[in-house]
């Protein structure tokens, strides 16, 4: 999807992206909508399209493409409905029903809730519009939008993509867990062969000009030889140390009366 959105969203243009969803199963509703002939006048508009992908990943959501395409672009990104995107459309080819503003900054519609002019303002600002499309809406009125927005001199690209469906989804996680654990099983494996081995000399002239002559690899380093050494002088010194404790002894009679003073003896 991000090789899609490059080529669609170029510098300040003006561009639509219609994103079809998924049925009520989970299954990807753009091909069974263009394979049905439910869009004769987007179908008549295949062979002048600049781009055509039959597969695409990362399109899992509206809110991943809304992601994906603000990556692209420092303009404003919306996702919208199609009743949205008329009044954007309208707004566009007629200044009649704008109204500026006191100090002249933004034209916008007049609404009657600060919610509505939040979602007016927004929708003024955004260049790039993600089209939310339900496979449950009228497929005449979906194809008239989409060849009329394509048709619109306003707007300078149009992308026409479908949701991938669950059992996709599920799929390239898969591949890309397993992809995962592949680099990590790899990177795993070249630690344990690095604490296998201790370099004594540094290769770097040798990456350099690709000769290995004059290193050497060893089993035992200086360090872990004196280390060794250490344990052992440790072990026979707490070895001496406890043997001579041992040795100490004490009485080995005990009483019940002392003897009296001056009979110790």
């Amino acid at each position: 999807v991000s090789a899609v959105l490059s080529d669609a969203i170029t510098g300040t243009s003006f561009s639509v992206v219609f994103l079809v969803g998924k049925d009520e199963s989970g299954r990807e509703s753009l091909t069974e909508l263009a394979s049905s002939g439910k869009l004769p006048a987007t179908a008549e508009k295949y062979g002048s399209a600049n781009g055509i992908y039959h597969h695409v990943s990362g399109i899992e959501s509206s809110g991943a493409m809304v992601r994906a395409a603000a990556a692209h672009t420092e303009e404003n990104v919306l996702s919208i409905s199609m009743s949205e995107l008329h009044r954007k459309l309208n707004s566009l080819s007629s200044k009649a029903e704008m109204e500026v503003t006191i100090d002249g900054s933004e034209p916008q519609k007049i609404t009657s809730s600060k919610a509505a002019n939040k979602r007016a303002r927004q929708l003024q600002s955004a260049n790039v519009l993600i089209v939310n499309i339900d496979p449950k809406d009228d497929a005449a009125e979906i194809d008239r939008t989409i060849a009329s927005t394509i048709e619109n001199e306003k707007v300078n690209s149009v992308v026409l993509a479908g949701v991938r469906s669950l059992q996709e989804v599920k799929h390239e996680r898969m591949l890309a867990s397993q992809r995962r654990q592949s680099v990590m099983q790899k990177a795993g494996e070249q630690v344990l062969e690095a604490r296998r081995r201790r370099r004594l000399e540094d290769q770097a002239n040798g990456q350099e000009n690709g000769d290995m002559s004059g290193v050497y690899y060893v089993a035992m380093t200086p360090n872990i030889l004196a280390a060794l050494l250490f344990m052992g002088l440790f072990t026979t010194i707490a070895w001496i140390g406890i043997s001579c404790m041992g040795a100490i002894s004490g009485q080995d009679v005990f009483v019940s009366k002392m003897p009296s003073v001056g009979r110790e003896a």
